[in-house]
């Protein structure tokens, strides 16, 4: 795992015998996220901050407690770029599963708001406006991050699972299989992101897939 820079706002606990790491930096991601939706009004972006919280927290703890099933330790981190979940080496189907959990999770968390907002709908119970905008967004955060996650690049959790099917698959050349795979994709999506005004997103994407098409260019000299 990589050095995060450690901040005066750091801070860890433990929930389901995970370890929870979040790293201040993490903070200037959620304010970024939130902020051209919180307005000028600073309880707006609170709220918004700890919608960016919860969600990308249940996504990594899907990853975290398959890993847990599989009698594998892990530790959630959250930092600039997201969360991860550490893990270890495991069979390609556990990894599967263990990567797909976290939209898993992500999606399970989508239909509870849901089924909140309709509750309360249904009940007429008035919602204060700072609290609906919290549910509001925490669904349409997590709805853009899972979906997000999916792609089939690599490192997200699509190109994760894509690697893990080659590997299941071809357990010598799935790896190279994976990358061309990725950088491949990658193209496309690209092109995609950037035709929909989605610039932030192009960037991740086109830096993934440079990254996937220097593995595969590696792995093709070792010819696995």
């Amino acid at each position: 795992m990589f050095s995060l820079p450690r901040t005066p706002v750091d801070f860890q606990f433990t929930l389901l015998n995970v370890p929870v790491h979040v790293n201040g930096t993490f903070w200037i991601l959620a304010a970024f996220v939130t902020w051209q939706v919180s307005g000028s009004d600073m309880s707006y972006m609170i709220m918004g901050m700890i919608a960016v919280f919860i969600s990308l927290l249940v996504h990594e703890f899907g990853h975290a407690l398959a890993n847990l099933r599989y009698g594998y330790t892990s530790q959630v981190v959250l930092y600039y770029l997201g969360g991860f979940a550490t893990t270890s080496h495991m069979a390609p189907l556990k990894r599967l599963v263990v990567v797909l959990a976290g939209p898993g999770f992500g999606f399970l968390l989508l239909g509870l708001l849901w089924l909140i907002s309709k509750t309360l709908e249904s009940q007429q119970v008035a919602v204060h406006p700072l609290l609906d905008f919290g549910i509001w967004w925490l669904f349409l955060i997590t709805l853009v991050w899972n979906i997000l996650n999916l792609l089939p690049v690599f490192p997200l959790d699509g190109g994760q699972a894509v690697q893990a099917m080659c590997m299941y698959l071809n357990p010598v050349r799935g790896a190279l299989w994976a990358s061309m795979s990725s950088f491949l994709l990658a193209v496309p999506i690209l092109a995609l992101l950037v035709y929909v005004g989605q610039p932030i997103f192009a960037v991740y994407i086109a830096i993934f897939g440079y990254q996937s098409f220097q593995e595969y260019q590696e792995r093709s000299r070792r010819g696995h």
